[in-house]
């Protein structure tokens, strides 16, 4: 696994929020409102908030949870679902089996009219947040980071393992 330095804001220990993650990934509204809340403190003023897919192939509760972030956060900050993947096992689930995921292909593309929106949030000097619900092998956030390398990664918690 590698190493590579993720610039994660907002994340809190994924033990302090463990039941919340799991709520949000079962798109229970509360807790989406709840960690929304939580994170829109967290988010800098004009973000542009790109979804993270999950293991799906499209945003489903990070989708979410960046339209319920944008609200509360205000700032002018925008959202954009402009990425995509491949359909897949959970990553934890495979490292859990003992799976090497390094270098594991996500099929993470644009969609949409991300060149376009993500030029204009540059020329505008937009901070460029890819949102997530937990951090954990950090798998997912550097393959759009490789997509998006001018972003930082926001989420609720942050397991550390990305960094081992």
């Amino acid at each position: 696994m590698s190493t590579e330095e993720i610039h994660v804001i907002g994340a809190r220990p994924y033990e302090s929020v463990r039941e919340l993650c799991h709520r949000v990934k079962d798109n229970d509204d509360n807790a989406i409102r709840e960690a929304a809340h939580y994170l829109a403190g967290q988010v800098p003023e004009r973000a542009l908030i790109v979804p993270i897919p999950s293991r799906w192939g499209f945003a489903t509760n990070t989708l979410q949870l960046a339209r319920m972030t944008v609200l509360f956060a205000g700032k002018r900050c925008t959202y954009a679902n402009i990425l995509k993947g491949d359909f897949r096992e959970s990553l934890y689930d495979l490292k859990k089996a003992g799976t090497d995921i390094k270098g594991i292909d996500l099929g993470l593309r644009f969609h949409s009219d991300a060149k376009k929106i993500l030029t204009t949030a540059r020329i505008d000097k937009r901070p460029i947040i890819l949102l997530d619900n937990v951090i954990d092998t950090g798998t997912t956030a550097r393959a759009c980071l490789h997509l998006i390398k001018d972003a930082m990664v926001m989420a609720i918690g942050d397991t550390q393992n990305w960094k081992t």
